[in-house]
């Protein structure tokens, strides 16, 4: 009976840990510190840091999709309406996703370095 319920709660807590939606990846990467990934990179195997490399520039690519409609909004509204609210929310919202590609670029450079370090040529990694 004990081994049912915890084979049971276990399967539970994998299907809640895997059913984070469609951000999972990228908030998982979003919310590391640099410290946490240089610690987490310290460790990795050249494999495990190409990977991550992948996941970040995934989540990259992601976020600058993100950007483009908002800039496009941003360019529609006529220039005597740049101090109103949705300019200004817009604005905003550039912000915010500029801000996130800065703080996941230096992320990304994290697990760069650490390939460096193991003698990989990241040229054909970089994009």
């Amino acid at each position: 009976m004990m081994k049912l319920i915890t084979s049971t709660l276990l399967i539970v807590m994998l299907a809640l840990v895997g059913c984070g939606g469609g951000g999972g990846a990228e908030a998982e990467v979003s919310e590391m510190t640099v410290a946490e990934v240089e610690q987490q990179s310290s460790g990795m195997s050249v494999d495990d840091l190409k990977s991550k490399v992948a996941e970040y520039e995934k989540a990259l690519q992601a976020k600058l999709a993100d950007l483009e409609p908002i800039q496009e909004k941003l360019k529609a509204i006529p220039m005597t309406e740049m101090m109103g609210e949705e300019a200004k929310a817009l604005q905003a919202d550039i912000l915010k996703i500029s801000e996130d590609v800065t703080a996941l670029k230096d992320r990304l450079q994290v697990y760069y370095d650490a390939l460096k370090e193991q003698g990989v040529d990241i040229k054909n990694l970089m994009k």
